[in-house]
C-alpha cells in the first residue's frame, strides 16, 4: 500500500504534511543505518589491529592480542565480529526498507519480506552474541600453561534482548505481510 496524497495539505514533497515528514524521517534511518552498517565491523577490527579485545565475562584478565599466536587472534576476532556481522547486514537491509518507506511504500510486501530478514538477521546476532564469547575465551587460552586455560561460558542481557527484538520484528512482519495482502485484495476489488 501506498500512501495516499490526496486530501491533504502538500508540503515540498509534494505529499502530506505527515507524510512528508514520514519519508524523511525514514530516509535519515536510511543514512545512518548505512553508517553504523559500516561502522560496526570496523570498528572491532580497528579494535582488535590496537590490540585491544574486549573484557569477557568470566576472563581472570583482559585478553592481550599481541602475545597470541596468529590463528588464535583469527579465532578472537571471527568470535568478536560474529554477533556483529549479522546486525551490520540487518542494518543494510533496514536501510532499503527505510528508503522503501521514503518512497511511500509502507504496507509493500517487499517492506514485509526486508522486516522478515532483519529478524532472522537480528537474531542469528544475538544466538551469535551467545556463543561467541565462549569461543573467543577458549581460542585466546588454548595454548596458555596447564591451569591458565579458561572455559568461560557466559549469558548476558545484551544477546537476549537481541533474540527478543529479532522475534518481536518478525511478528511485526507477519502482521504486515497479512495487512499487505488485504491491501492487495482490496485493491484488486476496487
Amino acid at each position: 500500500m501506498r500512501l495516499p496524497a490526496s486530501n491533504q495539505t502538500p508540503d515540498d514533497d509534494g505529499k502530506g504534511r505527515e507524510d512528508g515528514a514520514l519519508c524523511r524521517r525514514s530516509r535519515r534511518l536510511a543514512h545512518l543505518c548505512a553508517v553504523f552498517a559500516v561502522a560496526l565491523p570496523v570498528g572491532v577490527v580497528v579494535s582488535c589491529a590496537a590490540g585491544q579485545a574486549p573484557d569477557l565475562p568470566g576472563l581472570s584478565k583482559t585478553i592481550d592480542l599481541a602475545a597470541l599466536v596468529w590463528w588464535q587472534v583469527g579465532i578472537v576476532l571471527a568470535g568478536m565480529l560474529a554477533p556483529v556481522l549479522p546486525v551490520s547486514l540487518a542494518l543494510l537491509v533496514a536501510r532499503r526498507c527505510f528508503l522503501a518507506v521514503g518512497r511511500g511504500a509502507i504496507f509493500t510486501l517487499e517492506t514485509v519480506a526486508a522486516l522478515r530478514r532483519i529478524a532472522g538477521l537480528v537474531t542469528l546476532g544475538g544466538i551469535a552474541g551467545l556463543i561467541a564469547p565462549t569461543v573467543v575465551v577458549l581460542g585466546a587460552t588454548v595454548l596458555a600453561a596447564p591451569g591458565q586455560r579458561q572455559l568461560a561460558i557466559s549469558i548476558s542481557s545484551g544477546p537476549l534482548l537481541t533474540l527478543v527484538l529479532g522475534a518481536v520484528v518478525y511478528l511485526i512482519a507477519d502482521i504486515m505481510h497479512r495487512a499487505a495482502r488485504m491491501a492487495e485484495d482490496h485493491a484488486q476489488i476496487v
